[in-house]
């Protein structure tokens, strides 16, 4: 009876790290397509500005 309990409080906390790790994994992609948009918005933000301030040199 203790091994029984034993292996289902090891496949309980092997399930946990599991579960954990699919969350963390979840979290990292979300944090790094928050920073892709954020660079592209930021790169988008800084040529309209050159692009507001310049706009003849930058055809010539």
């Amino acid at each position: 009876y203790p091994d029984l309990k034993a292996d289902k409080n090891a496949l309980q906390l092997q399930e946990e790290i599991v579960n954990t790790e699919n969350k963390l994994t979840f979290s990292k992609q979300s944090y790094n397509d928050s920073i892709e948009q954020y660079a592209a918005t930021s790169k988008s933000l800084l040529e309209s500005f050159v692009v507001g301030v310049f706009p003849n040199k930058l055809l010539k």
